[in-house]
């Protein structure tokens, strides 16, 4: 059998007719995509937004981890909808055979006219920059301006005690309520006792996913900038630690990063609001305060024997245990002053190396002139309460 020789006949007019319609549908489908969103687009997008993050928060996901899931959701959503639009379209009349004029150039379809809108003026309106983890989204309307979230209904021990509420809806609350420094002031146990207080976070603490919707949201609150403490110069700006420090988990070394967090958030604090803290401290019963020493000395000793060394958080619990020393010398003594040593402190850390961070060391060295330092600069001679004898000595 011979060879055979396939040959592709081609017409010229019908391949630049195809190629003519091919360019207008990509020019139709670019004009389409490239039409501006709406304020009532951005207004769905924003609620749907919030919808998928709501509900991925109540099945127990990290603040970070449901943003980045919600907004993958939201993509999907709206990509997919946009395919739907497009392949609804009527279909293009595919090109005929039959003679026609070549079109060998294309102009792109004119741009729609813009709509006719009243002179009104647009509020220009000043956004702050967002806190760490916190994703901005558009608002209501375009109008709207930039506003703290809404407050969320009070939790109290009734409203734990009575199972008014589904567990959606209380997942919802205990988020809104701990993840900030607002609404746990007003909303998180207003006009409680420390005993009722006690008992409802110990409820929430029983539950494992309400346990695990309130570490997260504990996590988000103190990773809040420092800078905020400063604007807390209120006897009830102290509501948000009253009720923390009351919490039955401060052992678990899963709440060490909330223990760290919430440490350094009091350290800057103004010398008025820690005065406040000194005072209502001194007030606790002697086992309310050793079960203070003993939070603060097992986060010190997990942070210098584990992984995740952060000496900013390690010295502003130092500071806190400063406070309770003051108490103990001053006020009222619950406890030996050996009670404030470490061991890990003594027996983990290079004395001779924090030593050279010290103030002491800092004030008699005549090359320097530092008359300040910062938190993570601070040293353990700052705080010679916690350093034993054999400690002391090596400075010597």
């Amino acid at each position: 059998m011979g060879n055979r020789t396939f040959i592709r006949t081609s017409n010229p007019e019908a391949d630049n007719r195809k190629t003519t319609t091919m360019e207008r549908q990509d020019l139709s489908t670019s004009a389409a995509s490239s039409s501006p969103m709406t304020a009532e687009d951005a207004a769905a997008l924003k609620e749907k937004f919030q919808q998928m993050y709501m509900e991925l928060i109540a099945t127990g996901l990290t603040p970070n981890d449901a943003v980045a899931e919600a907004l993958t959701r939201l993509y999907a959503t709206t990509a997919s909808t946009a395919n739907t639009g497009s392949s609804a379209a009527p279909p293009t009349q595919p090109p005929t055979l039959q003679a026609a004029p070549v079109i060998t150039t294309v102009q792109p379809p004119p741009a729609p006219p813009l709509p006719v809108v009243a002179a009104t003026p647009v509020p220009v309106v000043a956004v702050a920059p967002s806190p760490v983890g916190v994703v901005a989204v558009p608002t209501t309307a375009p109008s709207a301006a930039l506003v703290p979230p809404p407050r969320p209904p009070a939790l109290t021990l009734a409203l734990l005690q009575s199972n008014d509420l589904s567990l959606s809806n209380m997942q919802t609350l205990v988020y809104e309520t701990f993840s900030h420094s607002d609404h746990l002031n007003v909303s998180c146990f207003p006009g409680h006792s420390r005993h009722d207080i006690q008992q409802g976070l110990a409820l929430l603490a029983s539950h494992p996913v309400l346990a695990n919707t309130m570490s997260n949201a504990l996590q988000s609150w103190v990773n809040q900038p420092w800078s905020n403490s400063k604007k807390w110069t209120q006897p009830t700006d102290l509501h948000q630690f009253w009720v923390v420090l009351e919490h039955p988990l401060l052992f678990d070394p899963e709440y060490r990063q909330v223990v760290g967090g919430m440490a350094k958030l009091m350290y800057f604090l103004d010398d008025g609001m820690k005065a406040a803290v000194l005072a209502r401290w001194a007030g606790y019963s002697e086992v309310d305060l050793h079960r203070l020493l003993d939070v603060f000395h097992q986060f010190i000793t997990l942070a210098l024997v584990g992984a995740e060394l952060k000496m900013d958080m390690l010295f502003a619990v130092c500071d806190l245990l400063r406070l309770l020393h003051e108490i103990n010398e001053k006020s009222r003594k619950f406890c030996e002053f050996s009670a404030f040593y470490n061991d890990a402190v003594n027996s983990e850390l290079n004395l001779l190396t924090d030593y050279a961070n010290s103030g002491v060391f800092l004030k008699h060295r005549p090359t320097t002139h530092q008359t300040t330092r910062q938190l993570s600069e601070l040293s353990f001679c700052d705080f010679p309460f916690i350093l034993d004898p054999a400690s002391k000595s090596l400075y010597r």
